[in-house]
């Protein structure tokens, strides 16, 4: 089961058209070349926002 999480900043989260295709892509990349079943693809968009540090790049 495919489970793509993508972790995106909080002031950077793009508008919902385009996590649409980002989407898309991604089951795209799931069925096509993994050949999981649609039903097992599991795509995830988390909202973050920097505590302390450098920020992972």
């Amino acid at each position: 089961m495919p489970n793509v999480t993508i972790y995106i900043p909080a002031d950077k989260m793009p508008p919902d058209e385009a996590l649409a295709d980002l989407t898309e892509q991604c089951t795209e990349l799931c069925t096509g070349i993994l050949h999981a079943a649609l039903a097992n693809v599991h795509i995830i968009y988390v909202a973050v926002g920097h505590g302390r540090g450098t920020p992972p790049s």
